[in-house]
């Protein structure tokens, strides 16, 4: 940044170089017309001296009007670049604000939501009457679509700070179509609606982040379903290579519905945030508006782009471009299924809850009932470091939002102790933004999210607690 105090040494000494300069120039300037002069005795001589001082004088005038209109510029770019010092500090104030608010109403949203699933997850096995079971099944489904609200919300806030991790590796695209395919299968079949998956069963091994694109495409698929009350459903896909670079291939993806559509007026704001469409019921089409805002930035995010096109005879398709893909000759190894965990498959333990919340430890207690444990609980820090103290406690499961004192603060307490330093310790926490997710994994063993179901919480504690070990 240049500084006015910075210009005035330099200035003044080119000031005065000039002024040297002009003193020597003028000084010709009077010999010159005192020589001329005698050459031409008609001429007077006071008349071109006074012309040459006004000459003088306005030159000075001149030089004294461009200083002060540098001085008057290099003070209004001073203040617009305290101006803009100024604003950025606002914006990044808020942006900080609106992170913690992001941070704090996910961790409020999930908190409840992981006991409402968790207790539904268990009730789901002691209810057997049909009626009930449906009424459990509203509440799981209600609560998924709230769950679902508060992702798309995180997302898109990821997006808005440009801080999409990308995780490219080599994929087997049919394999990840199949399972879209089988994933939607019974919402279409519910619906009465045909569901078509036209995939090349020789397509190539392409590398990209099969969570994006998997997002992307179930965002699109669910849209559909949505939009479709009668006709069908089809995923298309295309892959495209050229001869001159056969390392490298392009994925075209179109998801093409035979519903409503969507009216010309609304085209262009498709694809904003928060955006429906004009005169939508939303009792019968609910929904956030930021399903295909957040796709169409994340395909963004991998070079790529999603485009909207009315279909001929009514109907939308909506199609993904991901150019430029490169191509791989190994076919990836499919990951294996997770195994559930059966009785027995854990070993007697002492196992420490470190939780303020109620409802969380009552879930807790019911999810570890059935195993060999010993639960005690703790509700704070203080608590938890006298019944270590007390105990030889096997394993921790601790909450980061504690009072007092933070799970990660705690855990770093405890790691400090050479007493107690081997103890596993796994965080739960409702507060997943990406900041959050790594300090978890750095002052952690393990990391649980909320909402959890049983069977993560068993698979998240078996390599610690394991009959194997």
């Amino acid at each position: 940044m240049i500084r006015p105090k910075d210009i005035y040494l330099p200035f003044f000494a080119v000031l005065l170089w000039v002024g040297f300069y002009l003193l020597f120039k003028q000084l010709d300037l009077f010999e010159s017309i005192h020589l001329y002069s005698k050459g031409h005795e008609d001429l007077d001589l006071d008349e071109l001296v006074v012309v040459a001082a006004v000459f003088s004088f306005v030159l000075a005038s001149y030089m004294i009007f461009r200083w002060s209109a540098l001085k008057t510029e290099l003070k209004a770019r001073h203040a617009a670049e305290q101006n803009a010092k100024h604003a950025r500090k606002i914006a990044e104030d808020a942006n900080r604000a609106k992170s913690d608010f992001l941070s704090n109403i996910s961790h409020e949203i999930r908190n409840p939501l992981n006991s409402i699933l968790g207790f539904v997850q268990l009730l789901e096995d002691e209810v057997h009457d049909k009626q009930h079971q449906e009424y459990l099944s509203i509440v799981k489904d209600s609560s998924n679509v709230l769950l679902s609200l508060i992702n798309d919300i995180l997302d898109l806030s990821k997006i808005e700070s440009q801080r999409i991790d990308l995780h490219p590796t080599a994929v087997d695209l049919l394999s990840v179509f199949k399972k879209l395919q089988l994933m939607f299968q019974v919402a279409f079949d519910q619906k009465g609606l045909d569901w078509e998956v036209c995939v090349p069963s020789d397509g190539p091994c392409l590398t990209l982040d099969p969570a994006i694109l998997r997002q992307i495409l179930t965002n699109l698929i669910s849209n559909a379903l949505k939009f479709t009350d009668t006709g069908k459903v089809s995923l298309v896909v295309e892959y495209n290579k050229t001869e001159d670079k056969p390392e490298v291939a392009s994925l075209k993806v179109q998801v093409v519905d035979t519903g409503m559509g969507i009216a010309e007026a609304d085209r262009e704001r498709v694809f904003e945030s928060f955006r429906q469409q004009r005169g939508q019921d939303l009792t019968k089409y609910p929904g956030s508006g930021l399903g295909l805002a957040i796709s169409k930035n994340l395909a963004q995010a991998m070079s790529g782009n999603i485009t909207y096109y009315p279909k001929g005879s009514g109907g939308s398709v909506f199609q993904l471009d991901l150019p430029d893909l490169p191509v791989t000759l190994s076919v990836p190894q499919s990951q294996p299924e997770p195994i559930k965990i059966a009785q027995r498959d854990l070993r007697d333990a002492h196992v420490l809850v470190v939780e303020d919340d109620e409802l969380t430890r009552k879930l807790l207690d019911a999810f570890l009932s059935k195993e060999p444990f010993e639960v005690y609980h703790s509700m704070n820090g203080a608590d938890a470091l006298q019944v270590i103290e007390a105990v030889q406690i096997d394993l921790i499961l601790m909450d980061n939002y504690l009072p007092m004192i933070t799970g990660l603060e705690l855990a770093q307490k405890i790691k400090s102790d050479a007493r107690f330093t081997k103890i596993p310790i796994i965080g739960i926490s409702a507060s997943v933004m990406e900041s959050d997710l790594k300090a978890y994994e750095a002052g952690f063993d393990s990391f649980i999210p909320k909402p959890f179901n049983q069977q993560e919480l068993l698979s998240a504690v078996k390599p610690f607690l394991g009959n194997n070990l």
